[in-house]
């Protein structure tokens, strides 16, 4: 009898143990062989210029040859050649042994003549990462003139990376060389150039080479110099190469012993699995253990840990500006009972932690009780790392994995958590490094989740722990509790349990949604005082999606589950269940990924969970196969060796992790340019009383530990700046960054909706006054140059490359009497409105009023509809009033004698703003408040609104539950006679005396409703998705570049009307004139080109209008309409690119 029990309960056909054990072992050594770093996926790109001389033209035939073993990815080539600069992208990638050639041509000034350096970089990406070579030509105008320099270079101080270079020139004597180094993205040669005198025909000069913060991977390449002397009309140029080699620091110190003990841990875990007995849960738990132990010491090992629980700030990315919110959260916030309130600090005031995620920051403050908050934070930062193998192994013990598919899972999220795909989508180490941690532990707990609800709604338990679970997880952030919502509708899929198990997850969700109410509700309420952000993610490459990191698992993941669908009758009842349900959340991801933008959600949010999911897919693959096997055991300990296998394939591929991590957690202090840092924080040091300060942005602040540094000021040096790292939590933020574009070489331009300018200072200063800016901080040269040729600008000291400007005329003043008459806008989008009235130049000093729904508008104010020049103008003849202001963290105090008449805050409006001696708080331009003074002294607080209060009541209410639910005995009792008195209260209701339909018919029924819903949704949905700004913008480029132009001009113009004041818009003009261009008609191309030089005139397409327009005047014969707009590009745009075409155009005439 037991043994035909044995007998049906194992597999026994052709395909045997033994076969299947050749496989595991197979799969072993595919895991095995690549982790070692010798054989890893190698890129060795080749590049070969050859130049030529014609005329005036210098034309390049680059060949770039790839002589590794991986494909380089998106080939870029930016090209430097007498001060100009050129770019070229969408090269697409180069295979094994393959090659791509193309030819450029450049202007060569016909004022030198001699050898002209073209220094060329060469970038590509592999395995997620920017890398690039370094390369010099020569363009030679005279061919006849021998060389009379000679150059060489070597270096003498490998450790410090210094290089002698060596001049000799007798024909110069006693002459002067220029040195310039040149070399890939990743270094900076210090200093830049150099100009040496020449001593009876010899020099020597030494240079130093610096790895930028963003050089993160070792890199092996050529580094060359040019020396350059020059005489009026001609150019003598050499150049020489040497060899560099740089290994960047990181890691922790105790790295390799603790890699060591991670693989002897996985290996005992082998050991263990091959000398277990049967059924022995015991030792399966061991090695569960072992397995989890070993995959924190593998992270360990890759972590900086003396640096980690150092006292330093931590840098990097987005985690530099993290800090300050706990900081302000620790010393503001919590004093006062608050989770969230206001802060003065950037975008002119907005509720912090509103808008963005309080859990993390509240373990930060927990973890502080017991060591420093700067070590509390960093470790916090982490801990959605480490909690990650945990949570997948206890999804898959969940959902009834057979050993060894929940240790196998815990092993396999190393894969996830190391690779180096992308920095930015979140999840991945190198994601929580940039800042999103919080992301990261969300996720942790949200796979935690997915477990536990599969198994409380089967068992129709765990009500409590799963509404627990989900308000941890929402708290933490909100896109992985969307996905989890989704995937639960999965659990709807049983006609014969639907009744129940919807019931089931109704109690879980509403009293997650209880739990979550203190800062759901606000949340919603408030979402029309935000700044929506939902750009659409560009993938280039399939790898990006599956990295060669992950692939094998996925390959694995996808081998596996047919064969569970073949086997279902050796498996349990549950298994097909359980699998159908991973790959439903896999589905899941996809769907979210697509349909995101559509919703207002950045759609590569939801791309790591289908990472994560192909590799749980795997581990409970091969669990369920595992079990099939007569030889169970030795099957699962060939599972089991893949654990160190797998720990031994991520160590060969973390990649720039531990130079990345060391890069951040060594933290400000220890970052060489801190002296710096420190400097120009100690003289903008003030407080929130003084003007504001605004920053150029630019990578190059990259060197105090981020690129954000200076997001920090109200923490470093207590004064309040523009730009903050909660972009989306402030009404002002459009307009902060659109300032940004006029101060800064290199603008961020983040939201896709709304249009930037190019620098100029001028048009900046209003702007400025307007947002109570007076001090500026400088770092590029261009920003530098163009300050110095605008007017009311003071500099006021130089600190090394940066410079700190102040504006003058700026009275410095956060509450401003008005002398115009507000309007009223009562037209229709607001936030479109206000931002065309800001970027407007000639209504900037006319307010205008946004009213809120049933607030009394002022008497005397004048209605609009549109924001149209110009607007009606009415001063106010009102006599010179007086007026001062305190700035609390979270209040004004106002003191004036302007009494009835209008008074601008600068600070950002929300409704939760309260007033004394004002009757109402109104909105206005660009997103401030604006009041009336009834009284002399006016006390203005952010506080607690109605949105508020129902949140801490439905919250008050959710923890009213989980106490009457808690598992002690007075409490039992307590609770068993309130459910009995309930109960009997409803049974004497009328509405329960009715006839209700039968349990299938409303099953059916709500079956029904649930599909025709789903339908209806998908119907609209790709109708949403197909009227998408960004996929319309993507689909017209299309249309463009295979000449279907009719098409494309339709989706431009639906660009243009879906956004009308975005780049994309600009872009979408420029683009449908240049369709009429490519197909000829002529006179509507020249209508096209004038609208876009007439309808914007910061459009950075009027140079390129102007040059069109003349090449269509000269097309149709008319010469001298052609000769006046060429001219007007000379005249209007010297510098640009379309002034050499003008140049070459004219000449040809």
């Amino acid at each position: 009898m037991s043994s035909d029990k044995k007998h049906n309960n194992n597999l026994t056909w052709p395909f045997s143990v033994t076969r299947f054990s050749a496989v595991i072992l197979l799969g072993v050594i595919f895991f095995l062989l690549p982790g070692n770093n010798c054989n890893a996926a190698t890129i060795s790109l080749q590049t070969r210029v050859r130049v030529t001389v014609q005329g005036n033209k210098a034309r390049l035939q680059l060949t770039i040859t790839n002589n590794g073993n991986e494909t380089a990815e998106n080939i870029a080539i930016k090209i430097l050649f007498q001060g100009r600069r050129r770019q070229i992208s969408g090269l697409g990638g180069i295979g094994p042994a393959k090659d791509i050639k193309t030819r450029i041509s450049l202007n060569i000034p016909s004022n030198i003549h001699g050898q002209l350096p073209i220094y060329i970089t060469v970038s590509y990406q592999q395995d997620g990462t920017r890398r690039s070579q370094g390369l010099v030509a020569i363009a030679q105008t005279d061919t006849n003139s021998p060389a009379s320099i000679d150059l060489r270079a070597a270096a003498v101080n490998k450790k410090d990376r210094v290089y002698r270079l060596t001049i000799l020139a007798p024909t110069i004597k006693n002459g002067a060389i220029t040195l310039v180094g040149h070399g890939p993205d990743g270094i900076s040669f210090s200093p830049a150039q150099q100009q040496i005198k020449l001593i009876n025909g010899q020099a020597q000069a030494y240079f130093t080479i610096i790895p930028t913060a963003s050089q993160t991977v070792a890199m092996s390449c050529d580094l060359y110099w040019v020396a350059i002397s020059s005489s009026p009309g001609y150019q003598e140029a050499v150049v020489t190469s040497a060899p560099f080699t740089y290994q960047p620091p990181g890691g922790n110190q105790g790295g390799n012993h603790l890699y060591i003990i991670a693989m002897g841990l996985g290996f005992l875990a082998f050991i263990l699995t091959v000398c277990r007995g049967k059924k022995n849960a015991g030792t399966t738990i061991f090695v569960d253990i072992l397995t989890i132990a070993a995959v924190w010491a593998a992270l360990f090992a890759i972590l900086p840990w003396r640096d980690i629980i150092s006292p330093s700030i931590a840098t990097g990315g987005d985690t530099a500006s993290h800090y300050y919110t706990l900081h302000y959260l620790v010393k503001t916030l919590l004093p006062q009972g608050h989770i969230s309130g206001w802060t003065m600090g950037n975008y002119a005031g907005f509720p912090i932690l509103q808008f963005y995620f309080p859990l993390p920051f509240l373990i930060m403050k927990v973890f502080s009780l017991a060591m420093p908050l700067t070590v509390a934070f960093k470790l916090v930062t982490l801990l959605g790392t480490f909690l990650l193998p945990v949570s997948i192994y206890l999804m898959l013990r969940d959902l009834s994995i057979p050993f060894p598919g929940p240790a196998l899972g815990a092993a396999l999220s190393l894969l996830f958590l190391n690779h180096p795909a992308n920095s930015m989508w979140g999840g991945n180490l190198l994601s929580t490094l940039a800042g999103e941690f919080s992301y990261s532990l969300s996720m942790a707990l949200a796979i935690l989740l997915m477990g536990s609800l599969y198994r409380g709604a089967v068992n129709n338990s765990r009500i409590i722990i799963n509404a627990v679970l989900i308000f941890l997880v929402g708290f933490s952030h909100g896109y992985p509790l969307l996905f989890v919502e989704a995937v639960s509708i999965f659990l709807l899929f049983n006609i014969d349990d639907f009744t129940r198990r919807f019931i089931y997850l109704l109690k879980v969700y509403a009293l997650g949604f209880l739990f979550l109410a203190l800062w759901l509700i606000p949340l919603l309420a408030f979402g029309k005082f935000t700044t929506p952000y939902h750009t659409i993610w560009q993938i280039d490459t399939w790898k990006q999606i599956i990295p060669p990191l992950i692939l094998p698992a996925a390959v694995g993941g996808a081998f596996f589950s047919p064969f569970i669908f073949i086997l279902r009758k050796r498996l349990t009842a549950e298994a097909m269940t359980v699998t159908s349900y991973l790959w439903f959340a896999l589905a899941i991801s996809a769907v979210l990924y697509y349909a995101g933008p559509a919703l207002g959600l950045v759609d590569i949010r939801f791309v790591p969970f289908g990472q994560l999911l192909t590799l749980i897919i795997c581990a409970a693959g091969a669990g369920y196969l595992s079990s099939c096997f007569t030889k169970e055991r030795i099957i699962a300990a060939l599972l089991v060796l893949l654990i160190p296998c797998v720990i031994f394939w991520a160590d060969g591929h973390k990649g720039s992790i531990p130079s990345w991590a060391k890069w951040n957690y060594s933290g400000f202090q220890k970052k060489a340019a801190w002296p710096l840092f420190k400097e120009i924080n100690q003289t903008l040091a003030g407080n929130l009383n003084q003007p504001r300060v605004a920053v150029e942005n630019s990578p190059q602040n990259n060197i105090f530990g981020s690129s954000r540094a200076f997001e920090s000021l109200p923490l470093f040096a207590g004064r309040a700046t523009l730009e903050g790292l909660y972009m989306q939590a402030s009404p002002s933020a459009p307009f902060v960054f659109y300032i940004q574009s006029l101060i800064s070489k290199s603008a961020s331009r983040p939201f896709p909706q709304y249009h930037y300018d190019a620098m100029n200072f001028n048009r900046a200063r209003p702007r400025l006054i307007i947002f109570n800016v007076r001090d500026l901080l400088l770092r590029s040269k261009k920003a530098k140059k163009a300050v110095r040729q605008a007017r009311g600008y003071q500099l006021y000291k130089t600190i090394g490359p940066y410079e700190l400007w102040r504006l003058t005329g700026n009275p410095g003043k956060y509450v401003v009497p008005l002398n115009i008459q507000p309007l009223v806008y009562k037209g229709n989008n607001v936030k479109e409105a206000a931002f065309q009235w800001f970027t407007n130049d000639h209504d900037l000093k006319i307010p205008i009023i946004f009213p809120q729904p049933g607030q009394k508008l002022p008497a005397d104010a004048i209605p609009i509809t549109s924001i149209k020049e110009p607007l009606p103008r009415r001063p106010l003849n009102m006599p010179p009033c007086e007026i001062s202001e305190k700035i609390r963290p979270q209040g004004l105090d106002i003191t004036t004698t302007c009494l009835e008449r209008p008074v601008l805050i600068k600070v950002s409006y929300h409704p939760n703003w309260r007033v004394r001696g004002a009757d109402t708080i109104y909105q206005v331009t660009p997103a401030f408040m604006l009041i009336y003074p009834r009284m002399g002294h006016i006390t203005m607080d952010y506080k607690n609104g109605k949105f508020d209060y129902w949140g801490e009541i439905l919250s008050g209410l959710g923890i009213f539950i989980l106490i009457i639910n808690l598992p002690f005995a007075v409490i039992s009792r307590w609770r068993l006679g309130l459910l009995s008195r309930i109960r009997r209260l409803i049974s004497h209701g009328d509405f329960m005396t009715g006839k209700l339909p039968c349990r299938r018919t409303i099953i059916i029924a709500v079956i029904g409703l649930l599909i025709i819903g789903t339908a209806v949704t998908s119907f609209q949905l790709k109708k949403i998705l197909q009227k998408n700004p960004q996929r319309l913008f993507n689909a017209a480029i299309r249309d463009k570049d295979t000449r279907r132009y009719a098409a494309a001009r339709q989706n431009f113009a639906l660009v243009i009307k879906a956004l009308p004041q975005s780049d994309m818009a600009r872009n979408a003009r420029y683009y449908i004139a240049a369709c009429y261009y490519l197909q000829g008609l002529d006179s509507k191309a020249a209508a096209a080109f004038n609208k876009v030089i007439e309808s914007d005139p910061h459009s950075p397409w009027r140079a390129s209008a102007y040059y069109h327009l003349g090449i269509l005047s000269i097309r149709n014969h008319d010469v001298n309409s052609g000769r006046r707009y060429l001219n007007m590009v000379l005249k209007k745009f010297p510098n640009g690119k379309m002034a050499d075409y003008a140049k070459d155009k004219l000449r040809s005439l």
